[in-house]
């Protein structure tokens, strides 16, 4: 049920009804009620709660059904009942039931009900009696029925076998609130109120203990309804006082509070160069806040200072475009793409952020150049693919040409080196310089072998290109006239024998 008023609320979970009894006894302590005890996947759900205006309390507990006599006791001392749960004992194949009495709860005259079958007539008699459902609950294969006198409200109730939206959205359209559900023999009850007070109730469905959910519609204004389990799911209820326009301004202002907080703790660990936990800050409370530009780009250096987390940087500038397209971002770029190895982006992240990284990064490409002039092969074939393998673009793709036939000239595996060139043209496929390469490494092999069928295909991928490749079509001609006279040659002088 949910109590007419409260000024606070805690809630404790726990895996025992002993450590609930713990539990229990400290927020008597603290001058809390116990409202709610709920039991679902090995866990007890208590609520508290404080400004109720009720009295003290009882809690005992039986096995098989609720101590009627003990109940029966305590009505006699002013006590009522405001609370029941069952849970199971599987290893004796029974239950627990648990029973809150309290005192001036606003509850008086009440009747308990036992009954293996669902007590729909009892509670249709009840009501017609003057008396209305306050609590129900299921275990051990039965039903018990609390029916109280002193409830001012009407009293609705609405059964169904599957719990969905459609079931909870066609009671908020009769503008009654949940004041709990329950759950047994597959079967869902719902008992109802009109409270307009209330102005708003939520309903939520979770595969675990909502513990986030709370905190959450707490910080909202929101307080817990109630808390059961059913199903396999636990169904979580919260209510609200306030207007939504109301709420709306409450949560836009602590919105900016909270952005405000959020980027002072950031800013601050930053600047005393505590970089991974500016970056868990930004993370955990800025990133789902709509980062500005400033933000945004001291995060990025945040996880540059920390070896561990520059890999999220690329992510991260992609994500967030095209705010991170800001040419200030360009320099924090060029030393990830250096850091990856990708060159050719270096260079261009770096021509007009840092002259001398621009440089350093020059003057690899140009010590890969030199050693290719001056055929150092092996040296070649080690920068690429310690440096340039992942540097091949539509600017820089004269690497991976030095490169194929530089692997060409180290292990005369014309197979490789030609394998090496498709897989680059896959990368940069409009590089007319793949062809060249690819004619010169035919054009070597036909010539050492003499074989005129490959000095074709040697001029074919040359004449992709015929205006740069002129001088090496008209070497390989010239070379096919002189293999095919040698040719021509060599049989002549070495006619066929009769027999």
């Amino acid at each position: 049920m949910i109590t007419e008023k409260r000024t606070q609320q805690s809630f404790q979970t726990c895996d025992t009804w002993k450590k609930a009894e713990d539990l229990i006894r400290s927020a008597k302590l603290e001058n809390y009620t116990l409202t709610q005890v709920s039991y679902g996947m090995g866990i007890f759900h208590l609520l508290f709660e404080k400004g109720t205006g009720w009295g003290d309390q009882v809690i005992f507990t039986s096995k098989e059904f609720p101590d009627g006599s003990k109940i029966t006791d305590y009505q006699a001392k002013g006590y009522a009942v405001t609370g029941m749960c069952a849970y199971p004992i599987p290893a004796e194949y029974t239950s627990v039931w648990i029973t809150i009495m309290t005192q001036q709860s606003g509850l008086k005259e009440q009747k308990m009900f036992v009954t293996s079958e669902f007590p729909e007539k009892r509670i249709e008699a009840s009501i017609a009696e003057g008396y209305k459902p306050t609590s129900l609950a299921y275990g051990n294969d039965y039903w018990i029925l609390i029916v109280s006198k002193g409830v001012t409200q009407e009293v609705a109730w609405f059964s169904t076998s599957e719990l969905n939206s459609a079931f909870v959205k066609s009671i908020k359209e009769q503008k009654l609130v949940i004041t709990d559900l329950v759950y047994g023999a597959n079967r869902w009850v719902a008992f109802c109120i009109k409270e307009p007070r209330i102005t708003i109730q939520e309903i939520e469905k979770s595969d675990y203990y909502p513990e986030d959910s709370i905190r959450e519609y707490w910080k909202n204004s929101f307080d817990i309804a109630w808390i059961n389990y059913g199903q396999s799911s636990w169904i979580s209820s919260y209510i609200t006082y306030k207007s939504e326009s109301t709420l709306a301004q409450e949560m836009m202002h602590r919105a900016i509070q909270e952005r405000a907080q959020a980027v002072e703790q950031f800013m601050k660990a930053y600047q005393q160069g505590e970089f991974l936990q500016a970056a868990q800050i930004f993370e955990q409370r800025l990133a789902k806040l709509n980062p500005s530009e400033e933000e945004l780009y001291h995060y990025l250096w945040a996880l540059w200072q920390h070896p561990n987390t520059k890999e999220k940087i690329w992510d991260t500038l992609k994500q967030y475009m095209p705010i991170t397209q800001s040419p200030r971002f360009n320099l924090l770029k060029g030393h990830y793409a250096a850091w990856k190895k990708w060159y050719d982006l270096a260079l261009t992240y770096y021509e007009n952020t840092s002259q001398d990284d621009y440089l350093k990064i020059k003057q690899l490409f140009q010590q890969y150049k030199s050693a290719f002039e001056r055929q150092n092969y092996d040296e070649v074939v080690k920068q690429y693919q310690e440096l340039f393998k992942d540097s091949l673009s539509e600017k820089l793709a004269w690497v991976g040409e030095y490169y194929a036939w530089a692997l060409y000239q180290t292990t005369r595996d014309a197979f490789a080196a030609v394998d090496q060139i498709n897989k680059m043209k896959e990368k940069v496929p409009g590089y007319k310089g793949w062809a060249t390469v690819t004619g010169q490494i035919y054009k070597d092999v036909g010539i050492a072998t003499k074989n005129l069928q490959i000095l074709d295909m040697a001029i074919q991928f040359y004449q992709e290109d015929p205006q740069q490749n002129q001088s090496h079509i008209e070497e390989i001609k010239s070379k096919k006239i002189e293999i095919e006279h040698a040719q021509s040659t060599s049989s002549s002088s070495n006619p066929p024998v009769n027999r």
